[in-house]
């Protein structure tokens, strides 16, 4: 081997020897980077995880309060806490009403309540959607933030409120006069189908859901003449929506009743 060329396999060895510690330098720096950036993205979903639940907890803990508070009064009036729908549960005869609490993670809190006839629910449930507050099988509903001095539905405060423990005592005192003036006297209202009727006929603008409780209603009551006036009067709003599904759900719901009840086919 020539003098020249064991200097040059001398400088290769150097400058492996010198190039693979900076490329361990290299490698182990971006892993410790790649650790660290993960290590930021986990504590930054940690976080907004905790904050949800944090929310939710609050909820939850404004729920389990206004509970504690309305327990007692619910049960005196026949009604029992179901847990699989969160919800006060008064079943009677033809009819089941509903209380559910609903709040935020401000402790503010109001009431959704309303009456299902099983009737009705049965034969509209394949064509609905689900409508809010856990509560798809309600015929008749309303909510207490509804209620006030100056609302659709009259009463001497707003029908919403928040807790702490300063406002608990108060508010205590005021959801025991709401739910003997307010809430359980609007659910007696309705007690038949011919007044629940009465109530959706009164709503302020023509959606296919409640067109077609209507008329489930009026084939209950066998009420061909009432069937077919809701019918024209509904129809044209429908069919003029700007939801495409609208009047594929109405069709179909017309095409089950004609088939389980011919009679009322318009000829």
């Amino acid at each position: 081997m020539t003098a020249t060329s064991k200097a040059a396999k001398t400088t290769r060895f150097k400058t492996r020897v010198v190039f693979l510690p900076l490329l361990l330098s290299v490698l182990l720096g971006s892993c410790t980077s790649s650790m660290e950036d993960q290590k930021d993205e986990d504590q930054v979903t940690q976080s907004k995880v905790s904050e949800v639940s944090q929310e939710l907890s609050s909820k939850e803990q404004t729920k389990k309060e206004v509970n504690e508070i309305i327990s007692t009064k619910l049960e005196q009036n026949g009604f029992k806490f179901e847990k699989k729908k969160n919800a006060y549960v008064r079943n009677r005869k033809d009819y089941q009403d509903e209380i559910t609490v609903q709040a935020n993670n401000r402790g503010d809190f109001y009431f959704h309540f309303g009456r299902n006839f099983p009737a009705v629910a049965n034969m509209v449930a394949p064509f609905q959607s689900k409508k809010l507050f856990s509560t798809p099988d309600l015929t008749v509903w309303d909510s207490s933030m509804n209620a006030g001095p100056n609302f659709s539905e009259h009463y001497k405060i707003e029908g919403g409120w928040s807790l702490s423990p300063e406002t608990k005592e108060e508010v205590k005192l005021q959801l025991f006069e709401f739910i003997d003036e307010f809430m359980l006297p609007w659910l007696d209202k309705f007690p038949d189908l011919k007044a629940a009727r009465a109530k959706l006929e009164r709503r302020p603008m023509i959606k296919v859901e409640t067109t077609i409780q209507i008329l489930a209603i009026d084939v209950l009551l066998n009420d061909k003449k009432a069937f077919h006036q809701e019918l024209d009067r509904s129809m044209p709003s429908i069919e003029n929506s700007t939801s495409h599904d609208s009047k594929d759900k109405l069709l179909a719901f017309l095409d089950d009743i004609y088939v389980q009840h011919p009679e009322f086919r318009q000829n």
